[in-house]
């Protein structure tokens, strides 16, 4: 399954990243991607696993207000 990103609140996820002092090249290789596949301007048909989202979740230490702020806002 994959998730898109024109679903998610990247500033706000940039911001949570930011808070807590965790870039996203430090998620990308977290989840065995290349540092820079993911960035502040993600395109909007670009799909993620859902292991990356997991990634993205357990790294951040995302609650769970923050993962419907971050993932399901356009929804």
């Amino acid at each position: 399954m994959k998730l898109f990103y024109k679903y998610f609140d990247l500033e706000r996820l940039a911001a949570i990243a930011n808070e807590r002092n965790v870039t996203f090249s430090a998620i990308a290789q977290a989840a065995g991607m290349n540092p820079n596949s993911l960035s502040k301007n993600f395109h909007a048909k670009t799909a993620m696993s859902l292991f990356t989202l997991y990634v993205i979740v357990e790294t951040l230490n995302l609650s769970r207000n923050e993962i419907i702020d971050v993932f399901f806002k356009g929804r």
